[in-house]
């Protein structure tokens, strides 16, 4: 807590400094560059996913997609690395840049140490996947509702929209999204790793730097039911969650955990439901996992797919058929339970 002595407006402060020299206590230097990132400095990253741009009103703003849209502003800056009150931001500021407001004679703690911008060049040493972080529009909500799914649950998933993408493989290819794409962004994952997902993309749909191993969901795992249900795709997982059922996902149909992996999460589920695509590749799919399932856990593994009477319009897995057929959705949904 700051002792605040005497009470002046930010127009005080910015009749004295400016916004730039402000954020300058944090930053060495102010880009206004999508493409220049930095890592926020009121908490522990080590990925930069934040930039500056000016907002409508001309107000500088450093926009920070870590967890979900945030704008702050130089003031809103001060008061997140302190954890201080807008007045007490104030103060810090009047002392920190002896702008002479208050004569209060009072400690301020340190600075954090200062970010600093990195290309993209510069981040790929950390990571294979660099996306750029756009926010939430209409066109999103538009997509993600027509399956049930809301802002709020995208952002608690760790699932953000992106205007684009570019993925360094292991043997030096790059490979870039395109500006107009649809695309987001699944980071529900240890060490960095990140599915990318363009559901319009002729070209490449997925693009990940993630294994086998990532299992999504996990983290909300409800270990006093005594089953679980795998699905093959974070929609499908999701308007399952979102009928109360207890689920994960794999990254597809043809790729396993490990041994390690099963055991950590899917041991002492007496029962798992696989729930893929009713085509050929879901239905092969099927029989591998659940003969693999099968030697590492023994528990009961029971497959489910979308019956034959309600495939039409190429709809054969759970959130597309919740999408299109909402009704017959419920009484696959219901029959789904009666397994269980």
């Amino acid at each position: 807590m700051v002792e605040v002595s005497q009470v002046f407006d930010k127009e005080d402060v910015l009749r004295l400094t400016t916004e730039i020299d402000i954020f300058k206590l944090f930053f060495d230097d102010i880009q206004l560059d999508k493409h220049r990132l930095y890592i926020a400095p009121y908490r522990e990253d080590s990925i930069p996913k934040c930039y500056f741009e000016y907002g409508y009103t001309g107000v500088l703003h450093f926009v920070d997609f870590a967890s979900s849209v945030v704008r702050k502003d130089c003031f809103g800056l001060v008061m997140a690395v302190y954890k201080v009150s807008f007045q007490e931001a104030l103060f810090i500021i009047d002392k920190l840049l002896s702008l002479g407001l208050s004569n209060a004679d009072t400690i301020i703690p340190p600075v954090p140490a200062k970010s600093i911008a990195k290309t993209p060049e510069e981040i790929r040493k950390q990571t294979e996947l660099q996306v750029r972080y756009r926010e939430f529009n209409l066109r999103d909500r538009d997509f993600w509702y027509s399956y049930g799914i809301t802002r709020s649950q995208l952002i608690s998933d760790k699932v953000y929209p992106v205007s684009s993408y570019t993925l360094y493989t292991k043997d030096g290819k790059v490979i870039n999204s395109s500006p107009y794409q649809v695309t987001y962004v699944f980071e529900d994952f240890p060490n960095n790793r990140k599915k990318i997902y363009s559901p319009k993309s002729n070209t490449f749909k997925w693009v990940t730097n993630c294994t086998g191993n990532d299992i999504g969901g996990v983290g909300n795992l409800d270990y006093t039911k005594d089953y679980v249900i795998i699905s093959k795709s974070y929609k499908d997982y999701r308007v399952l969650k979102n009928e109360g059922l207890n689920t994960v996902w794999f990254q597809n149909e043809g790729m396993l955990p490990s041994k390690e992996v099963i055991e950590k999460y899917l041991k002492g589920f007496k029962k798992i439901i696989i729930f893929f695509d009713n085509d050929k590749a879901g239905l092969e799919a099927c029989i591998k996992v659940k003969e693999y399932l099968t030697k590492i856990l023994g528990s009961e593994i029971l497959s489910f797919i979308v019956p034959i009477p309600y495939l039409k319009d190429n709809v054969k897995d759970p959130s597309d058929l919740r999408k299109f057929n909402n009704l017959q959705f419920n009484t696959i949904i219901n029959k789904l339970k009666l397994k269980l």
